[in-house]
């Protein structure tokens, strides 16, 4: 189902790496500065942002992470 958002097809367009960690949503944390990248892709692409909120499906399962991941290598998981 994920693979029919906007952000799925621009993640397979682009080469870029799917998040394995998708059941470990709860507990996702980032620093300071990978916040800051996150807001920013999303501002930078409104329309990825905009089909993240608004699809009928569970998409935090992959969408920060996956968005983490391709931006800064990295993400904190607590617990």
């Amino acid at each position: 189902m994920f693979l029919q958002t906007k952000l799925a097809k621009h993640i397979i367009a682009n080469n870029l790496i799917f998040s394995k960690s998708y059941e470990y949503h709860e507990g996702l944390t980032f620093d300071y500065q990978l916040s800051l990248n996150i807001v920013g892709f999303l501002q930078g692409n409104e329309e990825i942002k905009n089909d993240i909120f608004d699809f009928n499906w569970g998409v935090e399962e992959f969408a920060l992470h996956t968005i983490a991941l391709n931006l800064n290598g990295y993400y904190y998981h607590i617990g």
